[in-house]
């Protein structure tokens, strides 16, 4: 299973955690000199050759405890099951009583080397299976990769796979980064980070050069990050002085290690399997009993019963559940869906909302300047150079405005004539409170603050305007000027941000230094909507998948994007509107909103919740740092390639592409996977409880065992094998129309109606081989043995022809043609049993052919029979699977 390796789990190691706790405090109070000396690094970086023999000396910067065991010890990991173990024991008995006493010329080594044959298929489909679903999840994880910027060979900071880094490496870090290793500060502007992931504490740690708490706790260091930990606001350069193992992360793992809370989806896998034992516990002993009062012989009902216990435990059930997850997350794969939680994928399936930014998703994801102009609203390069000034200059993570103010600027040549003359002093990051960036340079002699943010933050930190170089203090007037400006470029639809400048006489910067600014200007950027987005929010909606556009734009702008695209508004919410309502109304009027505008990253968290409580499946897409929160408060977080490492982390699934489409596809597969799983779920549990029933009449009425132990073994593992196909067969279309989520009481009302199904033509061949094959003894027991495997064969794999569907069979839903052929494969092998070396050997004997006629005449009525119980099941409880 794919979970195997991921739930081993070592015992904490509390001398390796001091020791490497100890090493880190002393790491702390090293100066930069000697850290460098003690790594053979420098304030330029490793070389090459010293990157090698760090990582020889220190470790990989891997700190995953999923490494795979030899292939040979999986292999022989494989036996160990419930199904091995009864065949051991079936085999010693069967050599103590065919072979250890009993006379030469009467040992008989043929059920011994089925034994041994049937141990070998069983473990080698058990090994194969995982195999593959380990394989699979292997190559999922190489798909999704976390980046650092590392300074090597006196070369500027390039980014790298973080697996790659070296104790020593220089590393630049900035807002959205998870810390890759363990660091010690070098340089830092405005650092802080979140450290909630280690030490529970929710508030932000503002981290310095110089350790200035006087706590022990290595947590509360200030000049020391922790992998794992993430930053939040600021910009720092650090070495490394721990990786992967090594670090305290590393070292305490197993102690922070916290399983991801289970679906409802995985609460009902193991409910079935709980009733499944319970059945196997209460029938196992009562058959043991019964047939033991029968027969007169304790050692055959022994073996029976032990066998019956095989036939209705699921041991396949985790195989089979991993297989097709597992091949379910190779297929979303190939549609550029990256599935890096494997359990999300059943979430997925159910998805019936979508909580989403409009940015990438509804849009291009290309956003251009289409407007620079002062406050008389001409257009200005004045505007465009201070704003570029302010982005190129800035150490925190600029995002998609200066990624187009930078274009804009150098498309003007401002890379040349600009940038080689900032002479940069200071900066304050940019954050979601104040929604504002400034950088203060040195221009002319004059100490100029230079900020840049969302208009209304702006307009907060202004006093005052320019006007034609005249400065002009902030009126109702010039108030109103400047929103109707403003609204006329959102009702364009465009984003709009503010630039602003002023004078100051100090060199560093406090936030109190945003204030009594003058407002010199607007740039208006434009992002084309994508030509699909219409074509995919319709494809959406005919899935079932309500759409909510979560975004921290204004409403102006959101309206416009909305209806260039087709998006029809039911209702639009604001991030002030929300502050406002209590939970109940947020939900009620969020069930109803399909637009929410001006929100913070606390708001959007909030409206998921909100969503969820209404007992919705709810997925949350982003790609920014504002979007983790909703992410991990999300059933199904969803998050892109290109996003920050915290979007990435906190995401179960990774779209290689962000667009809508990819993610229609997503949910298709995901659905067919939801679907095959519950259709294996549903078959598994009523065909053992109808074959439980089988028995227990048997046993009741017969004087003799009705299947020998090998046989029902035998006819198990056919079985489970035809099964294990199940991930491959095809899905009709009106099972992935809609969101169909998980209810285990199906499983009892399939067990009641269509377990008795099954046990009815159980019932037929006993009627059958008793009165017309006239099996009434112990003489002729193995005749109707050989009689009821064929048919117990043939029920087991026709059921699945009848129930894979809600519709008629082949007529109106086709098998994928891998199914067929297992099926096929599965009939003839069973049928031919009785007339090979092979079955003569388990104890079966010749049965004329035209009872294999008169079986699949009953099997067609068997079918008939069951697309009946099917449409007033249908009609009863509204669907089937």
């Amino acid at each position: 299973m794919i979970s195997k390796n991921n739930q081993r789990k070592k015992e904490f190691n509390q001398e390796y955690f001091k020791k490497i706790t100890n090493e880190i405090h002393c790491n702390s109070e090293l100066s930069n000199e000697e850290l460098f000396k003690k790594f053979n690094s420098s304030p330029n970086g490793l070389t090459k050759e010293q990157v090698d023999k760090n990582i020889s000396t220190y470790g990989k910067n891997d700190t995953r405890d999923d490494k795979n065991e030899p292939v040979i010890i999986q292999f022989f990991k494989s036996f160990l099951n419930a199904f091995v173990f009864v065949l051991v024991i079936i085999g010693i008995i069967t050599y103590l009583t065919s072979i250890a006493f009993v006379p030469k010329s009467q040992q008989s080594w043929s059920q011994i080397y089925i034994i041994v044959v049937l141990i070998l298929v069983s473990g080698i489909i058990t090994f194969t299976q995982e195999f593959r679903s380990e394989k699979a999840a292997e190559s999922l994880r190489k798909l999704i990769k976390s980046t650092c910027f590392v300074k090597r060979d006196n070369k500027n900071f390039s980014k790298i796979d973080t697996k790659d880094l070296a104790v020593g490496d220089i590393v630049k870090l900035q807002t959205g980064d998870i810390i890759p290793a363990d660091l010690k500060i070098l340089e830092c502007k405005d650092f802080f980070v979140s450290q909630s992931t280690l030490t529970g504490e929710a508030e932000p740690i503002e981290k310095h050069i110089l350790n200035h708490s006087n706590s022990s706790e290595i947590g509360e260091y200030t000049n020391i990050c922790l992998l794992g930990t993430n930053v939040v606001s600021g910009t720092a350069t650090a070495i490394v002085i721990g990786t992967g193992e090594n670090t305290y992360f590393g070292a305490m793992q197993d102690s922070l290690q916290e399983t991801d809370p289970e679906t409802n989806f995985d609460k009902s896998v193991k409910k079935v399997s709980k009733m499944l034992l319970k059945f196997m516990a209460i029938m196992v002993p009562l058959v043991l009993v019964i047939d033991w009062y029968q027969t007169k012989s304790f050692t055959s009902s022994l073996m029976f019963a032990a066998s019956l216990a095989v036939g209705l435990t699921p041991e396949m059930l985790p195989t089979i559940v991993s297989e097709n997850l597992a091949k379910g997350a190779v297929r979303m794969a190939k549609k550029k869906t990256v599935v890096k939680k494997i359990g999300s994928i059943q979430n997925f399936g159910s998805l019936e909302i979508l909580c989403t930014d409009k940015t990438g998703t509804l849009t291009e994801d290309h956003i251009k300047v289409e407007e620079c102009m002062d406050i008389s609203g001409n257009h200005s390069d004045t505007v465009l150079k201070y704003a570029y000034i302010n982005s190129v200059s800035q150490n925190g993570l600029q995002n998609v405005i200066d990624f187009a103010i930078i274009e804009a600027a150098n498309e003007r040549n401002f890379d040349n004539t600009v940038k080689n003359k900032i002479n940069k002093l200071d900066e304050l990051a940019f954050d979601f409170n104040r929604r504002r960036m400034s950088v203060l340079i040195n221009e002319n002699d004059n100490n100029i603050l230079i900020t840049k943010g969302a208009f209304e933050e702006m307009l907060q930190a202004c006093k005052y305007v320019e006007i034609n170089g005249e400065i002009l203090e902030i009126d109702n007037k010039v108030l109103r000027n400047l929103k109707e400006r403003v609204d006329y470029l959102n009702s364009e639809g465009m984003r709009v941000i503010g630039v602003a400048k002023r004078t100051l006489d100090k060199a560093s910067l406090t936030l109190k230094d945003e204030s009594e600014m003058t407002l010199i200007g607007f740039i208006g950027f434009l992002d084309p909507p994508k030509e699909s987005t219409k074509e995919a929010l319709e494809a959406l909606k005919n899935y079932g998948v309500d759409v909510k556009i979560l975004t921290g734009d204004n409403e102006v702008v959101t309206q416009k994007v909305c209806n260039q695209v087709g998006f029809e508004i039911t209702g639009i919410l604001l991030g002030n509107d929300i502050k406002n309502m209590t939970d109940n109304e947020l939900r009620n009027a969020a069930l109803k909103t399909n637009v929410f505008a001006k929100l913070n990253p606390i708001q959007k968290a909030r409206i998921v919740r909100v969503l969820k409580n209404a007992d919705k499946v709810v997925a949350f897409m982003g790609d920014g740092i504002n979007d983790s929160i909703a992410l991990k408060e999300s059933d199904i977080g969803i998050s892109v390639d290109t996003a920050v490492d915290i979007a990435k982390e906190s995401a179960d699934i990774i779209l290689l592409e962000k667009d809508l489409m990819v993610l229609k596809e997503g949910i298709i597969e995901g659905r067919k996977v939801f679907a095959n799983t519950t259709k294996y779920l549903k078959l598994t549990a009523s065909s053992n409880y109808g074959n439980s029933l089988s028995v227990l009449m048997a046993s009741i009425f017969l004087p003799f065992v009705p299947m020998l132990p090998i046989e029902l073994l035998v006819q198990n593992l056919i079985y489970d094998i035809t099964q294990i196909f199940i991930p491959w067969d095809n899905v009709d279309e009106e099972l992935i129309a809609k969101p169909r989520k998980w209810d285990s009481k199906e499983i009892g009302k399939m067990m009641i109606v269509f377990g008795p199904t099954n046990s009815l033509f159980d019932l037929i061949t006993f009627l059958t081989m008793w009165f017309i094959f006239g099996c009434t003894t112990n003489a002729t027991a193995p005749l109707f043995q050989t009689g009821w495997f064929i048919e117990g064969i043939s029920n087991s794999v026709f059921v699945l022809y009848a129930l894979r569907t809600e519709k008629v069979p082949f007529f109106q839903s086709n098998p994928s043609w891998i199914f067929n052929l297992s099926i096929i494969v599965t009939v003839i092998f069973g049928w031919a049993l009785p007339y090979l070396p092979i079955g003569r050997a388990m104890g079966m004997v010749y049965i004329t052919p035209w009872y294999l006629v008169y079986i699949f005449v009953l099997m067609i009525i068997f079918c008939m029979l069951c697309q009946f119980t099917k449409k007033l099941y249908i009609k009863r409880f509204n669907r089937l699977l």
